[in-house]
């Protein structure tokens, strides 16, 4: 320790002069986009290049003013997803400062905790079991030192670290080498960091990892397919009015007019700002919550979830051990396990604690502080056992501390009395509960090989056995309540953990969960075939001695089953299973490794934020759907105006520009609205699976005959009040003035029965969301605005409307709010 201890770290000076010549300990990646890069994105949707193409056509057929509406749109549309988009890029940036990963270092003498992007060459590093290796490094001082570098080499054993003083990095050997990324498995140690970012091993690697693709959530394909499906819509619906037209022998000139109105109806323009703000929002919600959600898609993913699979230890338990009972000889055990401790891991900091306060020796503390350890031989997973050696005077106290039943063998006791005590330890395990066994020997005498006694006291069985500590992982507190919570939801719970089978069976029973035989073992597991697999993953709830490679395989048979998969952990064995799943969760003192994998950390460490979690997620896929139905609903009805003008033969009720200001300035307000709308909690617990019959459809058969019918209403409506008008002696302007004030009132009050398609109109809900009659009542100022204000009237081709004439539009809406509502009535009838 003496050598290390001279190791007082680097001066300010020296880091400067070290970060200017090595670098910073950064490895290059994908950079987030720009704000150019992002702007310029927005417009390069086939839904977008369809609007530039019509705007195009506006221009040639009727110069600049229709054309700069057309691309006016373009443009607004544009810009309102750059400025969500890039505002959800800062609160990502701001949002990963929180689980930003640390390093503890020396420097000038003191110990400071860094972030790892300050780490330099020549810092000492302190490490302790769980943390990640910040840079590649030498090892200069070791306890029992073990390190995972399965992600560099796909050996899964731990590698045993040995020390060196060689500073030719060349020429040190790789066993006291660490390398960037790696992960502490045990032990304690001291590094002299060698290479920095690029320059490590990770980072001669890092450019084939960046290649490396991510999954797209659920809803980016559904959005995805909902694009293609309106521009294919948009392609065919314009090729086979152009072909119509033409036979009937219609200019060229107005079909293109018609290809352009074609165009803007079948593209709801404000729906992909609406879906932003509705995610957005609901990343704010949640993190509100305590649920830090790393990516803005995964907030709607968790809505998806049909289960969760939890790791136990330090998920369904604290992770932290505590001693519950000793039997045996209390203080000789309490006073071998100070002396013992380095306090590496959590089982000696439990028994220190215990031994400091329950047993109450501090009036000892002089009699312990006289022994001084003089030798350790470290814990090993192998041995299950560790030794160690503190002298005082001419007496040498040899400690053994491991598994009871390795201890054992190795003291004076009676084959009845080990018998005995196997009983025991077997009662004990199978409640669940972490043994630890003490024994001891003292020896008056010099002793010059300490390896050589300890071989000799092992073999000669020369220790005393002294008892057992007793300890347990506690269960969290409150969540037996809301893994019933998530019953309710309709989600199903796993347990997969690589612990022994009857622990994790007291646990979940402890939970409340009923295992009987819904229980497999790794072992088990791996002998069955594909279709064994996959009926035991259906039917099984607790996974039991499962590794990191059998975890994925269950989270691989479920997604293949149809489940959406939410994984929690907490360790570095958790890490690849966290990132196979749908949803990867890790509580906010998990390993950094796993934190770094993980799409949602529980910042209050509660599984009642995983509730949380699903809730909001359905919150906002329901918000979505709404958005999707009331934009939709509008957007078909446009589109079936210009197609049925077209096939009567008669002018087109309505310009493009008049669409294009009906799905932007009015429609938006109300739209964006619906991204608080209250959701109630029946929608909640039905689900996503359960509403849509485990299909994620963005809008499911009832809906698509809702917005059907509300289309073809309004549709109808509007074609029909254009021609009365025209009949009774309207100019066509006037009359398609009338025909466009009616189609954006009625589109503004529709959003009353696009908010719940089974429920009445009347009723609290239409009174629960302010910012719905807020968004109702800016679109209809927006409409006013349109028809009456004399710019905006030169832009959209209005007149001025008389009173008189409201009456008609005012009507038509009430006529088509009243048949949908007639329509709902007579299903609750139905459904009785």
């Amino acid at each position: 320790m003496e050598r290390m201890q001279k190791l007082r770290g680097l001066n300010q000076e020296q880091v400067t002069v070290n970060q200017k010549k090595w670098g910073k300990n950064v490895i290059a990646k994908k950079a987030r986009s720009s704000a150019w890069r992002l702007l310029i994105s927005q417009f390069g949707s086939p839904v977008m290049l369809v609007l530039v193409a019509a705007g195009s056509i506006s221009y040639y057929l009727h110069g600049v003013t229709d054309a700069i509406v057309v691309w006016g749109a373009v443009v607004i549309n544009g810009l309102l997803g750059f400025v969500q988009e890039y505002r959800a890029e800062k609160a990502l940036a701001e949002l990963e400062k929180m689980v930003e990963i640390t390093a503890e270092v020396i420097r000038e003498g003191e110990r400071k905790v860094i972030p790892v992007e300050e780490v330099v060459v020549g810092d000492i590093v302190l490490i302790k079991a769980g943390d990640q290796i910040p840079a590649d490094g030498v090892v200069r001082e070791q306890s029992a030192l073990t390190i995972n570098e399965a992600m560099l080499t796909g050996e899964s054993i731990p590698v045993n670290k040995q020390e060196t003083n060689s500073y030719d990095w060349d020429k040190v050997s790789d066993k006291a080498k660490t390398f960037m990324g790696t992960i502490v498995t045990s032990g304690l140690g001291k590094l002299e960091i060698m290479r920095v970012g690029e320059q490590t091993r990770m980072g001669q690697i890092a450019s084939s990892l960046a290649l490396t693709k991510r999954t797209l959530t659920k809803l980016q394909i559904a959005m995805k397919k909902f694009a293609r499906f309106i521009t294919v819509v948009v392609v065919v619906l314009t090729g086979g009015l152009l072909l119509v037209g033409l036979q009937r022998g219609i200019p060229l000139k107005e079909m293109l007019l018609v290809a352009v109105a074609v165009a803007v109806s079948a593209i709801p323009e404000g729906m992909v700002v609406t879906l932003t703000v509705i995610l957005s929002l609901g990343m704010q919600r949640l993190l509100k919550r305590n649920g830090l959600v790393r990516k803005l898609l995964v907030a709607e993913s968790l809505g998806r979830v049909s289960i969760v699979c939890a790791d136990k230890t330090g998920t369904l338990t604290t992770g932290e051990m505590r001693v519950v009972e000793a039997e045996g000889e209390r203080q000789r055990m309490a006073e071998d396990g100070l002396l013992s401790s380095d306090m590496a891991d959590p089982i000696e900091m439990a028994i220190v604690k215990w031994a400091e306060e329950d047993c109450r020796i501090e009036g000892q503390k002089c009699e312990v502080d006289e022994w001084k350890r003089v030798h350790t031989l470290p814990f090993n997973p192998s041995w299950k056992y560790g030794m160690s050696v503190s002298r005082k005077g001419k007496e040498n106290r040899i400690i053994m501390r491991g598994a009871p039943e390795v201890v054992l063998k190795y003291t004076r006791m009676s084959k009845s009395e080990i018998d005995k005590w196997q009983k025991r330890f077997t009662q004990l395990g199978n409640r669940g509960y972490r043994l630890v066994a003490i024994a001891e020997t003292i020896k008056n005498q010099d002793i010059s090989d300490y390896e050589s006694c300890l071989r000799e006291v092992r073999e000669k069985r020369e220790l005393m056995y002294l008892g057992i500590v007793i300890m347990e992982d506690p269960i969290r507190e409150g969540i037996a309540k809301e893994i019933e919570q998530l019953e309710v939801l309709g989600v199903k719970f796993k347990v997969i953990t690589g612990d022994f089978a009857e622990t994790a069976r007291y646990v979940v029973e402890k939970l409340g969960i009923q295992v009987k035989e819904a229980m497999i073992r790794g072992e088990e597991f791996r002998k069955m075939s594909e279709k064994e697999q996959q009926r035991a993953v259906k039917e099984t709830i607790v996974f039991a001695r499962f590794s990191p490679t059998d975890k994925i395989r269950v989270v691989e048979l479920l997604q293949e089953s149809g489940e959406t998969v939410a994984m929690m952990g907490d360790g570095i064995n958790d890490a690849p299973a966290l990132k196979k799943a749908n949803v990867g969760i890790v509580v906010s003192s998990a390993a950094e490794v796993a934190k770094k994998t993980a799409d949602m950390v529980l910042l209050d460490n509660q599984f009642g934020t995983v509730i949380a979690g699903i809730e909001e997620g359905r919150s906002i896929f329901e918000r979505i759907r709404r958005v999707v139905r009331y934009l939709l609903s509008d957007s078909f009805a446009e589109v079936l105006i210009v197609a049925i003008s077209l096939l009567l033969g008669i002018p087109l009720p309505i310009t493009a520009a008049q669409i294009l200001w009906i799905n932007l300035a009015n429609d938006t307000f109300p739209a964006m609205a619906l991204a608080v709308d209250p959701i109630e909690k029946e929608e909640i617990q039905n689900g996503i699976n359960n509403r849509t019959g485990g299909k994620d459809e963005l809008i499911d058969k009832e809906a698509k005959i809702l917005v059907g019918i509300v289309s073809t209403v309004s549709g109808l409506l509007v074609i029909g009040l254009y021609q009365g008008a025209r009949m009774m002696g309207y100019p066509d302007q006037y009359a398609g003035t009338m025909a466009f004030a009616f189609l954006g009132i009625n589109t503004l009050f529709t959003i009353f029965i696009m908010r719940n398609m089974h429920k009445p109109l009347w009723g609290k809900q239409i009174f629960n969301n302010i910012w719905v009659w807020g968004g109702v009542t800016m679109g209809v100022l927006m409409q006013l605005l349109a028809v009456y204000w004399r710019p905006l009237q030169g832009l959209l081709n209005t007149v001025p409307i008389m009173t008189k004439d409201w009456g008609w539009i005012v009507g038509g809406t009430m006529i088509v709010i009243a048949s949908i509502e007639i329509l709902k009535w007579s299903e609750r009838k139905i459904r009785g």
